[in-house]
């Protein structure tokens, strides 16, 4: 049975993203992906959004506790679309699930992830609201932002 910590938080993101119901999205357009590439195979079309362990993780060195440490997972979320688009009508679409899915996020306190993960702070992280690069270079919408959810785990000794 695995039991990553970091696999768990993933997916309960990918549950509450799915769970946000936004406009234009299925649950099938929501994935996990070990890169956030948006030209991905995980994708058959847009609008999608991509989940993953993008970055690295943070221990801190000041928190914790004599058998325990605190650790921050790196997320990332990022709502891809096409850019070859109504720009005038999509922006506002656009930005609505940027908005949702940072408020679904803001100091969200996750009871239980699963047995195996007690997390007991979200910080959001924010990105380039539309990237530059992926429109001009790829013809894609990127909206990337990320999330640090903290985790104490105990010391195995």
């Amino acid at each position: 049975m695995a039991t990553s910590i970091h696999h768990a938080i993933l997916t309960q993101v990918q549950v509450d993203v799915r769970a946000l119901d936004l406009v234009g999205l299925n649950d099938e357009d929501i994935q996990l992906c070990a890169i956030p590439l948006p030209e991905a195979k995980y994708f058959k079309r847009y609008p999608a959004i991509t989940i993953s362990p993008f970055g690295a993780e943070i221990i801190n060195p000041k928190a914790g506790t004599a058998a325990s440490d605190d650790i921050g997972y790196p997320v990332q979320i990022a709502l891809i679309d096409s850019a070859e688009q109504d720009q005038q009508t999509d922006l506002e679409l656009w930005l609505e699930w940027r908005e949702d899915t940072v408020d679904k996020f803001i100091k969200n306190r996750w009871a239980a992830v699963s047995e195996l993960v007690q997390v007991y702070e979200i910080d959001v992280e924010p990105g380039i609201i539309i990237d530059p690069a992926a429109w001009l270079q790829r013809n894609l919408m990127v909206s990337p932002f990320g999330l640090r959810v903290w985790y104490r785990k105990q010391r195995r000794i």
